[in-house]
């Protein structure tokens, strides 16, 4: 993305200088620009905690008022989608003189430079990663279908719009917005807006839309995946007509490798008549997850991670030292106009404390609107440190959460830089399982926020009160997703070190129960404990650890790293499957006593349907020493997959249907199966559950056994031995060597 600022920034002109303001926002280096307006890299936020997002304009001759009003309407509709398989949308308006966009900006490569790189490479798309992708983008499109009655259809789903995450997250782009009519009209007669080569039939020929068409878009970018080719080249002159009127071949015709029943699922949603397509997305993600689930249960966000290091590894560390750059190069200007603008402005007179700036006492904000753009419409909780409010953003109407500093905390930097901290590590990060920072700044009184997404569920502690013991198959995928969230903070170089039941946060989102949000990064280091709260022993208006969930090295003032989050998500995941934390005290001395002497009771004592393999692992987690525990986020996480109850499977892959059963190169299956731990239950256990009745009925049918198999052993020994064999045996198969892909052309 950095490689492409350069010729970004000649079409642009030599008149444009980088960084500059546009609006609230700080523009850093251009990205990209088309006929309807520009792209650019930018940033918001106070120096030191900036949040990197990106800055989409329209171009000033296409702002007519009819044009801005249509605009402004569909942002509002676009800024309602909240899913992690599609960018956020969190700002809209004008700056400058021009209509603009604000969305995320995603730490990763959109899917056309990813497979220009495999065919740069000689690397075949990897099937279970193509599958992957496509499910992943399927489950998105159909939240944006149905969410809040929008009926939205995306119209351009392409491989530029679709993004790959470093961290392994798969994000579609530019929604809403493509499928604007304002566009259309805007654009030269004639022309059809959007990709030709991705268009279902009934959008080449100008007809109703709806989601399916979206689904013969994603189908066909799941069909060249598959074989390196595009399905409807965009140098083809014809290639309009074929799109109306397509002859369709199935994937397996073109690359071998793959199986008969993705190639069923890939025509099905490739089907001519819509109606003998998937009933909508969700029905397309639910083929492709059964397929995934049965080929190769292992393949998820990780897996993807990985491939991509394969391919960008040298760049991926480059181009975030340029962006780290371009906001240093941006905070240094910054300052040196506030410098300027200092130098020239009179002192202000008057006493701060009689205007209010220097009262202890909580100012009632609700009715008001902060940073000329929140409305205060409600308190919505209270913490330590500050007090969370609900508001909306008086342009496009987008709900959001409001986090202010609480004023007598205002004045002590420290806790106002661990305030930021939180803000800062939360958009550093930018993990879908971690709640999303937009925006901050100060009031007009000095109190520092920044604005949240809003979050519509309830806490883990919730699920947890009175004991609540969750089931295996709930406690699993929560740990997973909290594990996955913290993996990519470590990668950031950023240690949680405050994780509890409270600070993990349950919705849902379409298709998917228990979505978790990980809160709360303000906490860097432990501070001293001077008091204890009933209930959790924290110390009342201070941000700090729990010392149920603490690591021992933590409690007692050590030095620690990512190794003490472990070690807390052991001590939760303890709590799910147990309902009481490993370690508990009538007092703070004693817990902390227990913590660093006292191991906690086996798993499967407590709990005997616990597979004995988490047992094992989650005992792992809470070692008291770190070396003894899982050494990284991604090996837990990796574990923890092998645990899953529907994961815990054969360890011998399935035969595809209709391969041939002597295995050749060119026979070879197209998909990669990770082998899965079985957590089987040991023989003591077994033989513990059973009544003396039933172990002497068992002792007695194995003497049986065991005289049976002497027989037929003395008898077989009397067998002459076989002939030698003719046929030459099958050669081995290497499942993970790739087979050479067709070329690709560029899209």
């Amino acid at each position: 993305m950095i490689a492409q600022q350069a010729r970004a920034a000649s079409a642009l002109g030599a008149t444009d200088t980088f960084p500059r303001t546009f609006g609230k926002y700080r523009l850093l280096a251009p990205l990209a620009q088309g006929g309807m307006g520009s792209l650019y890299l930018a940033c918001q936020g106070e120096a030191g905690f900036e949040k990197l997002c990106v800055v989409k304009t329209v171009l000033p001759h296409l702002a007519d008022k009819e044009y801005v009003a249509r605009f402004r309407d569909e942002a509002k509709l676009v800024v309602q989608l909240s899913h992690g398989n599609l960018v956020p949308v969190f700002d809209a308006g004008m700056a400058t003189g021009e209509l603009y966009i604000a969305m995320d900006f995603v730490d990763g490569k959109d899917l056309r430079a990813v497979w220009n790189r495999c065919a740069k490479k000689g690397i075949a798309f990897p099937v279970d990663v193509a599958v992957h992708i496509v499910r992943e983008l399927a489950r998105g499109l159909h939240h944006a279908h149905i969410a809040g009655g929008l009926q939205l259809v995306h119209r351009d789903v392409s491989p530029p719009n679709v993004l790959l995450a470093f961290s392994g997250e798969v994000k579609l782009t530019d929604f809403g917005l493509a499928a604007s009519t304002i566009k259309i009209e805007k654009t030269a007669p004639g022309v059809i807006y959007g990709k030709v080569s991705y268009m279902a039939p009934e959008q080449a020929r100008g007809e109703p839309l709806d989601g399916r068409t979206d689904q013969y878009a994603a189908a066909i970018i799941l069909w060249e995946l598959l074989t390196g080719r595009q399905l409807f080249p965009a140098g083809d002159p014809d290639v309009l007509h074929r799109v109306r009127k397509p002859q369709l071949e199935a994937p397996s015709k073109r690359a071998p490798r793959v199986p008969p029943r993705l190639d069923a699922i890939v025509m099905r949603a490739l089907a001519v008549d819509r109606t003998q397509r998937f009933a909508d997305c969700e029905g397309f993600r639910v083929a492709l997850a059964e397929f995934l689930a049965r080929e190769a249960p292992a393949t998820d966000t990780a897996r993807v991670a990985a491939f991509l290091r394969e391919l960008f590894d040298g760049e991926i560390e480059e181009e975030r030292v340029k962006r780290t750059d371009l906001v240093e190069k941006s905070r240094i200007e910054k300052k040196s106009r506030a410098q300027l603008k200092t130098a020239t402005t009179p002192e202000p007179t008057g006493d701060p404390d009689l205007d209010g700036a220097g009262s202890d006492e909580q100012v009632d904000i609700v009715g008001t609107v902060i940073g000329e753009r929140y409305q205060v419409s409600r308190v919505i909780g209270e913490g330590g440190m500050g007090r969370v409010y609900e508001g909306e953003h008086i342009e496009i109407g987008k709900r959001v959460a409001i986090k202010l500093l609480h004023p007598g905390y205002s004045r002590a930097p420290e806790l106002v830089e661990r305030f930021r901290r939180e803000a800062r590590s939360a958009s550093r990060i930018g993990h879908p399982n971690i709640i999303d920072v937009t925006d901050s700044g100060t009031t007009e009184l000095g109190q520092v926020f920044f604005v949240m997404e809003l979050l519509e569920g309830h806490d883990l502690a919730h699920d947890l009160e009175s004991h609540v013991r969750l089931p295996v198959e709930r406690a699993i995928p929560i740990a997973i997703q909290l594990t996955r969230a913290l993996e990519a903070a470590h990668a950031a170089g950023i240690v949680h070190r405050d994780l509890k039941p409270e600070n993990i946060f349950l919705v849902n989102r379409v298709g998917q129960t228990d979505f978790v949000k990980v809160l709360d990064f303000g906490i860097a280091r432990s501070v001293d404990i001077q008091g204890i709260k009933e209930g959790r022993l924290t110390d009342p208006g201070m941000a700090m650890g729990t010392p149920e969930y603490m690591a021992p090295e933590q409690a007692s003032g050590k030095s620690i790293d990512a190794r003490a989050d472990i070690y807390s998500v052991g001590a939760i995941m303890y709590e799910m499957l147990t309902g009481k934390p490993p370690h508990e005290g009538k007092n703070l001395m004693e817990l902390l006593e227990k913590k660093a002497n006292a191991t906690p009771a086996e798993l499967v004592t407590v709990r005997p349907d616990v597979p004995e393999e988490l047992s094992q692992l989650i005992a792992q987690a809470l070692a008291r020493l770190p070396e003894d525990r899982p050494q990284s986020m991604q090996e837990l996480a990796g574990r923890l997959e092998r645990c899953r109850p529907d994961r815990r499977a054969p360890r011998v892959a399935r035969p595809v249907e209709g391969a041939s059963k002597a295995a050749t190169p060119s026979a070879t299956p197209s998909v990669i199966v990770t082998p899965s731990a079985t957590a089987t239950p040991t023989l003591p256990r077994i033989l513990a559950r059973l009544s003396p009745r039933a172990r002497v009925a068992l002792a007695l049918a194995s003497l049986l056994l065991g005289c049976a198999t002497a027989a037929w052993i003395g008898t077989a020994l009397r067998v002459p031995p076989p002939p030698p064999a003719h046929a030459a045996a099958a050669r081995p198969v290497d499942h993970a060597k790739p087979t050479k892909p067709q070329t690709t052309p560029k899209h």
